[in-house]
C-alpha cells in the first residue's frame, strides 16, 4: 500500500503529465492553424472550390489533420489532469467539464476522419467525372459539409460547456486563483459566441489553444508545489 507521500507523488505526476499535454496541445493547435494559413487559395472555400483545391493542398491538409489527431488525444490526457486538480471543492462541475471536453475531443476526431476520407474521395471523383456528372458530386459534397458543420457545432457547444463548468469548479478551489476561474468562464462564453461567426470552427481553435496552454502551465505549476 502506498503511504501518504506515495499518493501525493502519484498526484503530482498526473498533474505534471496533464499539464505538459495541455501545453503541447496548445502548441499543436497553433501549428495546425499556421499550416491552414498556407492553403491556396485562402479559406473560406465554396463546395466546388474544396473539390478542386483538396488535391492541390494535399500535404498541408494532411499535416494539419495529423496535428489535430494528436492534439485531440493529448487534450483528453490534459482534461484528466485538470479534473484531478479542479475537483476538490466542486467535483460535480469538474466531472461535467471533463465529460463535455472528452466529447468535444471525440467529435473533433470524427470530424477530421470523415472530412479527410470524404474530402479526398469526392475530390478524386470530381476530377475524373464528366461535366454532366460533376453536379451530383457537388451535391454529395454539400451533404458531407452539412454533416461536418453539425459535428463542428456540437464540438463548439461541448467545448463551451466544458470551459464554463471548469471555471465554476475553479472559482472556489484554493489551488486556483479566482481570476483563473473567470478566465475559463469567459473563454467558454467566447466559444459559444463563435457559433454565429463564419468559419466558427476555425476561429474556436485559438481559444482552445489559449485554454490548454494557460491551464496546462497551471497544472505544471501545481505539480511542483511541495
Amino acid at each position: 500500500m502506498l503511504g501518504g507521500g506515495g499518493v501525493k507523488g502519484e498526484e503530482k505526476g498526473i498533474l505534471l503529465v496533464g499539464g505538459a499535454c495541455g501545453i503541447v496541445t496548445g502548441a499543436f493547435v497553433v501549428a495546425g492553424l499556421g499550416v491552414a494559413l498556407t492553403l491556396t487559395p485562402s479559406l473560406p472555400w465554396t463546395t466546388e472550390q474544396s473539390l478542386v483545391n483538396f488535391p492541390k493542398n494535399e500535404t498541408a491538409i494532411l499535416t494539419s489533420y495529423r496535428l489535430a489527431y494528436i492534439a485531440s488525444l493529448l487534450f483528453i490526457v490534459f482534461l484528466v489532469g485538470l479534473y484531478r486538480a479542479a475537483r476538490k471543492t466542486q467535483p460535480a462541475a469538474a466531472l461535467i467539464a471533463t465529460a463535455f471536453g472528452i466529447v468535444a475531443a471525440a467529435l473533433t476526431l470524427v470530424n477530421f476522419l470523415v472530412g479527410l476520407s470524404a474530402g479526398f474521395g469526392l475530390a478524386q471523383t470530381y476530377a475524373t467525372a464528366t461535366p454532366s456528372n460533376r453536379f451530383a458530386v457537388v451535391v454529395a459534397a454539400q451533404a458531407v459539409q452539412e454533416v461536418l458543420s453539425g459535428l463542428s457545432a456540437a464540438t463548439i457547444l461541448s467545448v463551451g460547456v466544458s470551459f464554463i463548468a471548469f471555471g465554476l469548479a475553479m472559482r472556489r478551489n484554493p489551488d486556483f486563483q479566482k481570476a483563473l476561474g473567470w478566465v475559463s468562464v469567459v473563454l467558454g462564453v467566447v466559444v459559444f459566441g463563435l457559433l454565429y461567426a463564419e468559419l466558427s470552427s476555425l476561429l474556436a481553435y485559438p481559444v482552445i489553444a489559449i485554454f490548454a496552454i494557460v491551464f496546462g502551465a497551471k497544472l505544471v505549476s501545481l505539480s511542483r508545489v511541495s
